[in-house]
């Protein structure tokens, strides 16, 4: 009975090396060099994919599938190439691709970032939405900005309320002078300004002991 079973194994496991069928070959342009594609494999009628390669360096590739369908579509398809479909019968084969270069037109696309975004207690301004022409430095930007005031002096409040710290690049490197920046720092240089409210600047106390201080930050 034991020795039955085993060769009921082995016939099975025959059959499963016996019915996987592997298709190599390469992917070339008209020049002779490598073409960058994905190759994958489909049963004639059936779009799901039963297996798939990417070429490599040389345009090589190398897949093994298994299907008891008579026939497969290979497909060899890439950003700069198109697509090429060949339907093969389903034995092991090479099967070479000769490619042609294909352009690919990109459609005109407009991206328009929000002039305010919220994250948490963070505001984040956008400076380009603010900036006209003939601003200088960001102190120019910043007057424009909603809940923004900047005086002559180069204080600057939010809401009413005085700013606690003046970062750059999350750094404190003005020590309260912000009119060094306001008054000199350029406007083209400046993503955005965060607005940082309830600002724990001890990090040790962040999450742990509110506060209703006010920072800005410059990125």
């Amino acid at each position: 009975m034991r020795t039955t079973t085993i060769f009921s194994l082995l016939i099975i496991f025959c059959l499963k090396i016996q019915a996987q069928t592997v298709f190599e070959g390469s992917v070339i342009d008209a020049q002779g060099k490598a073409g960058d594609a994905i190759v994958t494999v489909t049963s004639k009628g059936n779009s799901s994919v039963l297996a798939f390669a990417e070429t490599d360096s040389k345009g090589d590739y190398r897949l093994e599938v298994n299907s008891q369908s008579d026939s497969l579509t290979i497909t060899a398809a890439g950003m700069s190439i198109g697509q090429q479909v060949k339907i093969v019968a389903n034995r092991s084969q090479r099967l070479n691709f000769r490619v042609t270069e294909k352009v690919l037109q990109l459609k005109e696309v407009e991206v328009h970032a929000k002039k305010i975004r919220q994250n948490g207690d963070t505001l984040n301004y956008s400076v380009g939405a603010y900036q006209q022409q003939g601003d200088r430095t960001i102190g120019d930007v910043l007057k424009r900005m909603p809940g923004i005031e900047v005086s002559d002096n180069g204080s600057i409040k939010f809401n009413g309320k005085s700013i606690s710290k003046f970062y750059v690049e999350d750094m404190d490197l003005l020590q309260g002078r912000y009119g060094l920046a306001t008054g000199n720092i350029n406007a083209q240089d400046v993503g955005s300004v965060q607005v940082l409210e309830n600002h724990q600047p001890v990090k040790a106390l962040q999450g742990r002991t509110p506060t209703d201080d006010v920072a800005i930050n410059l990125k």
